[in-house]
């Protein structure tokens, strides 16, 4: 991240530690949910003035892309979730910060998700590119 979007090494370790928790947090709100509300400052740096209704979802298959800027926590804020609600995800990361989220799919990968829950793509998201047109007709 330090090289591909311009991260000082402080910031970095920051995104990396906030997504562990947002993991960790995101399993243990899973394996809890109910259908509740729950406040903003259950989580680590999270606002109480804000709050959150969780349901599960089933979609099937969601379509995350993530942002250049937090290239690794941005995509783990829509890939645990989708995951936990029992979906296959399709991550797309911006192609600045590309590498940090390769990186983070492979990481997930290692610690043994099932073949086909978590798909990575890496082409340039253009309603002309025959891949996206074949993803979209999946997701949509």
């Amino acid at each position: 991240m330090m090289t591909e979007v311009g991260k000082n090494y402080d910031d970095v370790e920051k995104e990396v530690t906030r997504t562990i928790d947002l993991i960790r947090y995101t399993v243990q709100e899973a394996l809890h949910m109910r259908g509740k509300s729950v406040r903003g400052d259950g989580f680590p740096g999270g606002s109480k003035e804000k709050l959150g209704i969780i349901e599960r979802i089933l979609l099937d298959i969601v379509l995350a892309i993530s942002p250049f800027n937090y290239p690794v926590n941005l995509a783990a804020s829509k890939i645990a979730p989708a995951l936990m609600a029992g979906n296959s995800v399709i991550f797309k990361p911006a192609t600045q910060g590309s590498i940090s989220g390769i990186k983070m799919i492979q990481t997930l990968d290692r610690i043994g998700l099932p073949t086909g829950l978590l798909s990575l793509i890496t082409d340039h998201f253009d309603n002309k590119s025959p891949l996206i047109k074949l993803i979209m007709k999946i997701v949509i």
